[in-house]
């Protein structure tokens, strides 16, 4: 297993705003602090580490606990560790020691669900809201949630497809602590393929169950001032 430190990283990933149907841009401000150790799992390689511990006494597994690997993940997914031991699905994981502050506000945001829906050679994006920013549909996961069922759900209620998850294509897990180790928090996305199951790929023709997006549409590149959700350069070329 490879372990690739950066010099230099701070995250910044998109995230949807749990209190509101706004969105938010930052996981980690972009504040001062020791430099993060990253990794990138190749398909079929294994961390091994103790279990993550959250502030309330949670545990997340591990891919060293006992539970056997999804059936079928795009059918239904609300553990998503034992997904390290499979050959098909890039995982990535990203370690940081932060301040207090940033470990209580990553503690209260939900998971992410991600879905890449192409057409040919391009790919769906929405923006949520007037004040949102374009990105892939994505949708709030909270604990013990199902992520496949999700992310589902949010793409036939706002954009109107009826999606059959085809594969999970990728998860990152989002691990911070605070310099004395007292105070954790984790956070992930996991990112799935997925095609209408009518096999119409017609956005005008499509009626969302709930709220529509303010706008969607097929992009061959990332639109501008789009948030790249992790695992959304796996659509593009």
């Amino acid at each position: 297993m490879k372990l690739l430190a950066f010099t230099a990283l701070r995250v910044n990933i998109s995230i949807e705003n749990v209190r509101k149907r706004g969105e938010a841009r930052t996981l980690l401000p972009d504040a001062p602090g020791p430099t993060p150790l990253n990794e990138t799992l190749p398909p079929g390689k294994i961390l091994s580490r103790p279990p993550v511990y959250t502030d309330d006494g949670a545990t997340r597994m591990t891919a060293d606990s006992p539970e056997s690997d999804p059936a079928d993940a795009t059918e239904s997914l609300v553990d998503y560790e034992p997904l390290r031991n499979r050959d098909d699905v890039r995982y990535h994981v990203e370690r940081d020691v932060v301040d207090r502050a940033v470990v209580d506000q990553v503690a209260d945001l939900p998971d992410l669900a991600g879905v890449g829906i192409t057409n040919d050679d391009e790919l769906l994006f929405r923006r949520l809201t007037d004040t949102c920013s374009w990105k892939i549909p994505v949708a709030n996961v909270g604990p013990d949630g199902d992520y496949a069922a999700a992310i589902r759900e949010h793409v036939r209620e706002t954009v109107g497809f009826t999606l059959e998850l085809d594969a999970v294509e990728s998860v990152w897990h989002v691990s911070l602590e605070t310099d004395d180790g007292e105070h954790t928090a984790s956070r992930a996305f996991v990112v799935f393929g997925g095609s209408p199951v009518d096999g119409d790929y017609d956005l005008g023709a499509a009626t969302p169950e709930g709220e529509a997006v303010e706008e969607v549409g097929w992009f061959a590149d990332l639109p501008p001032e789009a948030d790249e959700i992790p695992g959304t350069e796996l659509f593009l070329d």
